[in-house]
């Protein structure tokens, strides 16, 4: 017979093994499925069984085999490709299995903690050429470890679901090392809880900060708005690892701090890191971030470009949509940005910036006073479970309410605002507003706003609109003889020379 391609040693151990890990896996529990597309780095596809269903939820494995081990030891030593291991980081619990012939046992250990073990070795300084990572395997897969993966996927999964990475990309930068790692999956369980200010401070405790737990706590500050600790731990963690999503969370935080401070150095400090990001790498996040740059600059039409390009990527996210109004309410293109609340709401009822930005619009611009207090009351209710301000909130329901003649009402919310956020001045502006108004028509808050403008006439005796004001209320409730000294001590402290005579040719009411 001719010369035909042989069978290498190589080619038989690795169906021996793909056989045997067959044979040990337990069919109520996986599905041992083989992947198409070539081998990247990627052998097999474990999916889990739960209850008799299949599930969708995977472990990408990566098998090995080896022939001799040493009988003195309880361990394998393993040369790990690190391209291999890359590539399976790149999937949530990854597997690396290395079949022992001699042993007929499988070692095996999670792809995440190899990589850990991997960077505690790298040199600090100077470059790493090694393509591969010698690891002890000490991990045996019997009946226990089959079952602890199990419910390892299972438990995992439903995290990852909670931690919704699709709708937070920032949120995969932790995962990889933090789901393999039992104090820091602690800490990842509290993030998905909004545990940040526990996280921040159980991390200050034990001081043992790594390029992840930095970014953590980074991620932390971001979520409750203080930027400048949160950029200080973003920082940090840049100055240890040349991560790239490091650097698109700094971007975010320039971003927001740039924003809500009105800040033009920073918000063009955003921009420029931007652009330093090659675009094929934006996730939906960042073209939803740059838009928020652009806006907040002032350039809508790129803004708006950038927005639809971060709703290609992911058309269901409410944020985008709510955003994406802005632009059509600075361009007061109020049937657009109604149109844009609209999707927001549609796919988030309690987002509370989209039912803000609703309800003021519904108020102000459609008068539609009922529709409009309906949305900023339940604005209300949510945002006492959040770290937003809700300072606005209770100005436009007590604007709103004023809007109904509804001083009562109007004037209970302005207080609990003013009670939350002592010293507002567009709260107490709009509390002097409505007191006016209702004291025009209703005699009960005559008295209310007389001592109020006594107050404000002492606080500021040099403004000139508090004492018109107050002439205009005194006006209806004092005779011209009780008035008239009143009137004389008003123009006096503007440094008027006043005659008793002039006083009393006065139009009161048209002052």
């Amino acid at each position: 017979m001719d010369k035909l391609p042989q069978i290498h040693q190589s080619h038989i151990q690795e169906r021996t093994s793909f056989q045997e890990l067959e044979a040990v896996l337990p069919k109520n529990m996986f599905l041992l499925r083989t992947e198409d597309g070539g081998d990247y780095g990627v052998d097999r596809i474990l999916e889990v069984v739960n209850d008799g269903s299949v599930t969708n939820i995977r472990s990408h494995l990566q098998i090995k085999s080896k022939r001799s081990v040493r009988k003195a030891t309880s361990w394998l030593s393993y040369a790990v490709p690190l391209g291999t291991l890359n590539y399976l980081l790149n999937s949530l619990n990854s597997l690396f299995l290395v079949y022992a012939e001699n042993e007929k046992i499988f070692y095996w250990e999670w792809a995440g903690t190899i990589a850990q073990a991997s960077r505690s070795q790298k040199p600090k300084t100077g470059s790493d050429n090694h393509k591969t990572f010698s690891y002890h395997f000490t991990e045996k897969l019997g009946d226990k470890e089959i079952l602890n993966i199990h419910e390892r996927l299972l438990r995992d999964a439903a995290l990852v679901k909670k931690l919704n990475l699709e709708a937070n990309p920032f949120n995969r930068v932790l995962v990889t090392d933090y789901i393999h790692n039992s104090t820091y999956r602690d800490y990842l369980m509290m993030f998905v809880d909004g545990k940040f200010e526990k996280i921040i401070a159980l991390a200050k405790e034990s001081q043992e900060f790594s390029p992840a737990l930095s970014s953590l706590v980074a991620l932390c500050y971001y979520n409750i708005y203080n930027y400048d600790e949160a950029l200080k731990y973003i920082l940090k963690a840049e100055a240890e690892e040349q991560n790239p999503e490091f650097k698109k969370i700094r971007v975010a935080i320039f971003c927001e701090k740039g924003i809500r401070e009105n800040n033009k150095i920073t918000l063009l400090q955003a921009k420029e890191l931007f652009l330093s990001i090659e675009s094929k790498n934006w996730s939906w996040m960042d073209s939803y971030n740059y838009g928020n740059v652009l806006s907040a600059l002032g350039e809508l039409d790129e803004a708006e470009l950038s927005y639809q390009s971060a709703l290609k990527l992911e058309p269901r996210e409410a944020m985008i949509w709510k955003n994406l109004s802005d632009i059509y309410r600075k361009r007061e293109d109020h049937d657009r940005e109604l149109e844009c609340l609209n999707k927001a709401l549609a796919l988030n009822p309690t987002l509370l910036e989209a039912l803000i930005c609703k309800g003021i619009l519904l108020g102000q611009h459609l008068l539609d006073y009922e529709q409009a207090l309906a949305l900023l009351e339940k604005a209300l209710e949510i945002s006492k479970s959040t770290f937003l301000s809700s300072r606005s909130i209770y100005y436009w329901v007590g604007e709103f309410y004023k809007s109904l003649r509804n001083y009562e009402q109007a004037l209970q919310k302005i207080d609990e605002g003013l009670a939350l956020y002592p010293g507002d001045g567009y709260l107490e502006n709009l509390r002097l507003r409505t007191l006016l108004v209702a004291s025009e028509s209703i005699t009960a808050y005559e008295k209310p706003v007389v001592r109020l403008l006594e107050e404000l006439v002492s606080k500021y005796p040099g403004d000139t609109r508090i004492r018109v004001e107050q002439l205009k209320v005194l006006s209806r409730t004092k005779n011209i003889d009780e008035l008239l000294p009143i009137i004389v001590e008003a123009f006096s402290t503007q440094n008027y020379k006043v005659e008793p005579q002039a006083v009393l040719g006065l139009n009161i009411r048209g002052i």
